[in-house]
């Protein structure tokens, strides 16, 4: 289900308003969409969401937001008729200046909706032919491409085991603080079923990059609210010692964990 509602938005001056759009499709937040319609205060009805027909002005703007609601409409409704993927983030920037649409101009980003596997799959495709120096030497990152690589593995068959679907099936849209948490449970009851860790470190942070790389690419819907943090403190018997703060709300759960981490945050890792 999508839909699309107008609000007046305040301005400076209180006589007037300007009308934003309001996205809505099931499963995501409200995105909000200013548009270049504005107009006197007093002249807007909010529940008709429309202005009061009492001048040839108000006319023409009535007219101007339905021409724009059916043109969003027609968008969506194609994006259904099609089956192809997408989001009210997606939405609300179709309509955008092309240059807004591909390379960063003024801050602004490209928006993929994109799998979550298919996430992994380019990262992986990245780091197999990525090359960087280090002090002076050529380092590949194919180890890295492997890591990855088993990381999608583990997820797969989480994904599968917990949930009864394949990681393909999956979008940010479904991956928030739950998701994270479960996974994390996942490893540790396999990990204590064969007598090992089961790749837990390993994998959260992989899982921070998988993070890390899909905002920097503006992939859609990235949820920024999932927090999980390593954080190092020292034991003087046992000398270095992690543990695991995953965050929901005000409180926390401690996992331990073995090597030394410096502090992670997956948090606001779409737009950096």
């Amino acid at each position: 289900m999508y839909s699309i509602t107008f609000k007046a938005k305040p301005q400076k001056d209180k006589n007037w308003v300007k009308i934003e759009m309001v996205l809505f499709q099931t499963g995501y937040n409200q995105v909000p969409k200013v548009t270049e319609v504005i107009a006197l205060k007093k002249d807007w009805d909010a529940d008709a969401q429309s202005f009061i027909e009492n001048s040839v002005d108000n006319i023409e703007l009535n007219e101007k937001l339905l021409e724009l609601k059916k043109d969003y409409l027609k968008f969506a409704t194609g994006c259904e008729k099609e089956g192809r993927a997408w989001s009210p983030i997606q939405w609300s920037h179709h309509f955008d200046p092309k240059e807004n649409q591909s390379e960063p101009v003024s801050g602004k980003k490209k928006v993929k909706v994109i799998s979550f596997a298919k996430c992994i799959d380019e990262i992986i495709e990245e780091m197999k032919t990525r090359i960087r120096f280090k002090n002076g030497r050529k380092i590949s990152s194919k180890w890295t491409a492997r890591n990855y690589h088993y990381c999608k593995k583990s997820l797969t068959e989480f994904t599968e085991t917990k949930y009864g679907r394949k990681l393909s099936s999956f979008y940010y849209r479904d991956i928030g603080e739950d998701f994270i948490k479960d996974f994390e449970l996942y490893l540790q009851e396999k990990g204590a079923r064969n007598g090992n860790k089961a790749g837990l470190n390993e994998r959260l942070r992989q899982l921070y990059g998988i993070f890390h790389y899909s905002e920097k690419r503006g992939v859609a819907d990235v949820n920024k609210e999932v927090h999980i943090l390593f954080s190092r403190r020292t034991s003087h018997k046992m000398g270095y010692e992690n543990t695991l703060y995953h965050t929901r709300g005000n409180s926390y759960s401690l996992i331990p964990v073995s090597h030394n981490y410096t502090l992670y945050s997956i948090r606001h890792l779409y737009y950096q």
